[in-house]
């Protein structure tokens, strides 16, 4: 039977943000009722978590269309190379010197910094070292909403540009 006529469970993760999915195999077709689902579980809870899913890098591909239109990525040298639309994160990449070099390891925004940033990161985690190798995720809506009036006064209407000096950066700094 078709997974498109069955739904999906939502357990929240937190009062915050998150939640997981449930009874959902991404490799399966979804149906327009429950594209609509999973892109309001996501507009409500901003972080989901499907468990369990074992995708080639084409289905995952493939299933994160559900979601909307897949965002170019700027840095070929991480690239996937059979889905150069996926990049990837590794702890056995090396830099010249030999350190090893972990893309996005310290506190980051994918994207911000593009003119019409992503609407989301999909991490698939395909193996994950004994420690480490965690994603961490904030609800800046949370954050601003828990901010005192005052403090929401003094930055409404303010507005900042995010710039990321990089060779793989469309936009510079002046």
């Amino acid at each position: 039977m078709d997974q498109a006529a069955h739904s999906f469970s939502l357990a929240p993760l937190s009062p915050y943000t998150g939640a997981e999915i449930r009874g959902l195999d991404l490799r399966q077709p979804v149906d327009e009722a429950m594209r609509t689902g999973l892109n309001r579980a996501f507009e409500d809870h901003a972080v989901l978590a499907i468990r369990d899913q074992h995708l080639s890098a084409p289905e995952f591909l493939q299933a994160m269309r559900i979601f909307g239109e897949i965002f170019p990525q700027h840095n070929s040298r991480f690239q996937v190379p059979e889905c150069p639309e996926i990049h990837y994160i590794s702890n056995q990449d090396k830099l010249e010197d030999g350190r090893v070099y972990i893309p996005g390891e310290g506190y980051h925004t994918d994207h911000s910094n593009d003119v019409e940033p992503p609407k989301a990161t999909a991490p698939h985690a395909v193996k994950l070292p004994k420690s480490g190798g965690d994603t961490q995720f904030v609800n800046m809506n949370e954050a601003y909403d828990a901010l005192p009036v005052a403090a929401k006064k003094k930055i409404d209407g303010l507005r900042a540009r995010h710039v990321y000096q990089s060779k793989h950066s469309v936009r510079k700094l002046p």
